[in-house]
């Protein structure tokens, strides 16, 4: 009896602590890269997303990138069983822009966006930069709200996409890469990331909320998102849709300091008092991660 009643708690301790996460990923449809062409790109990490369970993934599409071949792949992500969201028209910051300027962008994507299946009314700000200065974050946000989106925020940072750059620099150069060496690596960073931002929330929320992580449409994804998926899945934490993160009572804070280039969890703590030097996890930097690239994939030697 006492095996039993010490195996039960493990189990409700494990269903009391475990995570939640949604997958989302920005900058849909990627162009070519030196590894794959974008429609290889949509093709495998569909399969990879589908292997890996993931039943619901979200994709923040910019139309400037949405030509016949790039509506196509958007299509495919649809069929697939994932939502379509607007990430603007042309990939600008909104805090280099007029107001007006970048509501008529986000319009112009939602002209073309809202008529594809799979469409989601979620909206998210190119660099995560929600305007210059309070003034413009409120307008925005207004503007914003009164087209019928959502805020697509997300909980979890990381620099995803600048593995993935030194990737495509490596095949450019015709380098030897390590893959393996690479997805541990990349998984590594990405389920640190995750961490850290569930503790921050954990301290400045008093709870871990439903989380959203951001990706890229990008070949790393494609070669890591199963074992990513995989780890997550190991530490007890749930693969969620993003239309249920979504509905987390975190979406109803609203930033109006506008702090800009990382999520609503940094947001949050900086708002209540953390210091920006405790906001980014340390695998947020380039210099580091270019030194993690080099002696991991690449197996060089630190001069």
């Amino acid at each position: 009896m006492r095996g039993i009643i010490v195996v039960a708690a493990m189990v409700f301790s494990q269903a009391v602590f475990a995570g939640s996460i949604a997958i989302t990923f920005d900058d849909s449809p990627t162009w070519d890269s030196h590894y794959l062409t974008g429609p290889e790109r949509t093709e495998k990490l569909i399969k990879a997303l589908d292997r890996a369970g993931v039943e619901q993934a979200m994709f923040f599409a910019n139309t400037i990138r949405m030509d016949e071949a790039g509506e196509k792949r958007l299509r495919a992500f649809a069929s697939a069983g994932h939502l379509i969201a607007n990430h603007s028209h042309s990939h600008k910051s909104a805090g280099k822009l007029t107001t007006a300027e970048y509501l008529a962008d986000v319009e112009l994507a939602h002209n073309r966006l809202s008529a594809l299946p799979g469409f989601a009314p979620f909206h998210r700000f190119p660099y995560l930069n929600r305007g210059e200065g309070i003034a413009q974050v409120a307008e925005l946000n207004a503007g914003i709200k009164a087209m019928g989106y959502a805020d697509g925020y997300v909980t979890v940072d990381n620099y995803d996409f600048y593995i993935s750059h030194l990737f495509d620099q490596a095949i450019s150069a015709n380098a030897s890469v390590d893959y393996q060496a690479l997805e541990s690596l990349y998984v590594d960073a990405m389920w640190q990331a995750i961490e850290f931002y569930d503790n921050m929330a954990i301290e400045f929320l008093g709870r871990s909320p439903h989380h959203v992580l951001l990706l890229h449409e990008n070949d790393a994804a494609v070669l890591f998102v199963e074992a990513l998926v995989a780890k997550i899945r190991s530490e007890g934490w749930d693969i969620i849709p993003a239309s249920e993160a979504y509905q987390d009572p975190i979406s109803q804070w609203f930033d109006a300091d506008g702090m800009h280039g990382q999520g609503r969890v940094a947001a949050i703590a900086q708002q209540n008092g953390a210091k920006a030097e405790t906001l980014k996890h340390p695998y947020e930097n380039t210099d580091t991660l270019d030194k993690l690239f080099r002696t991991k994939a690449l197996g060089q030697e630190l001069q």
